[in-house]
């Protein structure tokens, strides 16, 4: 390899130096290195010597070669921008054409370097907003899409809601009427067992005025309209019946009243516990039939008629899975 000359302007010998620094690494031979890139020994001779200055692929190479001798070791940074400078500066300083040529044509390269870096980024983005938009078609589709399922599925259940509205609103209407005899039936207990507690009293009062009269201990007062006689044992006696019959009146009266009571507790109970299941028993029959529960109630009386059953049977037995709601004919059909 030849000398570099005293007379090379500072930029060229700079960058020829560097050059010579990086070959080295390599450890082979001009020739050997110029058929591994393709050129001769007197040009890989005049890059090295100064004489001219070489293309920034050849440098980009070097480095490459020289990293790869090296294990793997590439230069920082600085040293790759320090060689871009002195490459820069070899071209710039130079007074031939084909310095003028070779520096445009690295510009060149550069400025085609960064445009096919900016289309593929170009063709990348374009693909990526192809994608989102067929994915915003998509997501618009299935929008549309779930709308109209949305509103099928209102559609099917506002029918289904306003049955049960109608059942409520019966049911709410026979709880307050319930409720309503209730408060009544409440208040003709308390007035009876007022009347049970005064006939009670009234009895121990008759049974103390009894016992006393029957002793002897007590003086019964006379009528005035009686005779002079009515201290005498007949008349004693009269006035004790009169007193028996008035404590097995009132003992019969409190007798009734307690009956009545009881009697209108127990059908206020079974009323109650009736209603309870034939409302039960008209809602499973409306679900099944998906009809009115006022029709399945018709539908429901005119089955236990036709079979001369209770309806408070026929209801039980549809709620706990005794009869099955087939066995009944849906409002409008015969029965067979």
């Amino acid at each position: 390899m030849k000398a570099l000359e005293e007379s090379l302007p500072a930029p060229q010998r700079e960058l020829a130096q560097a050059l010579r620094t990086h070959f080295d690494a390599l450890s082979v031979t001009l020739v050997r290195y110029g058929a591994r890139v393709h050129l001769d020994k007197s040009m890989l001779s005049r890059y090295f010597s100064g004489e001219r200055i070489p293309p920034w692929a050849f440098v980009h190479d070097l480095l490459v070669h020289s990293c790869e001798a090296r294990g793997g070791a590439a230069p920082t940074t600085e040293v790759v921008a320090h060689l871009r400078m002195l490459h820069h500066q070899a071209l710039t300083t130079g007074k031939s054409r084909a310095h003028l040529v070779q520096l445009l044509e690295d510009k060149l390269a550069a400025a085609d370097a960064e445009a096919r870096r900016a289309a593929m980024r170009e063709n990348d983005i374009e693909a990526r907003l192809q994608d989102a938009l067929h994915r915003i078609a998509e997501l618009a589709v299935r929008e549309r899409e779930l709308e109209a399922l949305l509103d099928e599925e209102r559609e099917s259940w506002g029918a289904e809601l306003q049955r049960c509205e109608a059942g409520f609103t019966e049911l709410y209407a026979e709880r307050e009427t319930l409720a309503l005899t209730v408060q009544r039936l409440e208040a003709e207990l308390a007035t009876m067992r007022e009347r049970h507690l005064a006939a009670e009293k009234r009895c121990a009062e008759l049974e103390q005025q009894l016992e006393e009269a029957s002793t002897g201990e007590v003086f019964v007062p006379t009528p005035r309209n009686e005779g002079s006689d009515s201290n005498t044992p007949a008349n004693t006696e009269r006035r004790l019946m009169s007193v028996v019959a008035d404590m097995t009146s009132i003992a019969l009266e409190r007798q009734q009243s307690l009956e009545q009571a009881e009697i209108m507790n127990g059908q206020l109970q079974v009323a109650l516990i009736s209603r309870v299941v034939i409302e039960q028993a008209k809602g499973l029959l409306a679900s099944h039939w998906g009809t009115t529960p006022d029709l399945a109630f018709h539908a429901l009386r005119a089955y236990a008629r036709r079979n001369r059953v209770r309806l408070h049977d026929i209801s039980h037995a549809l709620v706990e899975g005794k009869l099955e709601p087939e066995r009944i004919p849906p409002p409008g059909e015969s029965a067979d």
